[in-house]
């Protein structure tokens, strides 16, 4: 089964609608293979965890700004934050990619992230828009570092 390609964040914005509340992100070499077996791995205590592991994509900032400028800028920024998480798999496990599912939060990780059952997968981030991520991820942190 191939998953859908996501090329742009107004798509993941669509999925945040479609599943408030109920919408994940996973980096990982084989999003089927996880699907089938169900589970990730606590490699820090080498036992599996109740479900897969996932960072849960809101893409709203808990901040109310007066500012309906700048609440939609720091929406923005927390979702460019959500969906790049753990981008760093991608170095650490070529092949690695970043993917959308929804289902079950059964409870949280060694790491505080949800923990996800009954998954399904929902797409793949294309390779294009997972660089443009992490450039505005960049330019996020550049510009934090001139402000303080």
């Amino acid at each position: 089964m191939r998953m859908r390609t996501i090329k742009t964040l107004d798509e993941v914005r669509q999925l945040i609608e479609q599943y408030p509340d109920r919408l994940y992100v996973r980096w990982s070499r084989y999003p089927m293979r996880d699907i089938r077996r169900g589970y990730s791995i606590d490699w820090a205590a080498g036992r599996p965890e109740r479900g897969l592991s996932c960072v849960q994509v809101t893409g709203r900032d808990s901040t109310v700004y007066i500012d309906p400028e700048r609440q939609a800028r720091a929406d923005h920024e927390c979702l460019v934050k959500q969906l790049t998480a753990y981008a760093a798999f991608a170095i650490w496990q070529p092949g690695c990619v970043c993917w959308l599912l929804t289902g079950d939060c059964v409870g949280v990780d060694s790491d505080g992230c949800p923990v996800v059952v009954n998954a399904q997968p929902l797409g793949r981030l294309s390779a294009k828009l997972v660089r443009q991520l992490l450039a505005e991820q960049e330019a996020i942190r550049r510009q934090r570092e001139v402000e303080a």
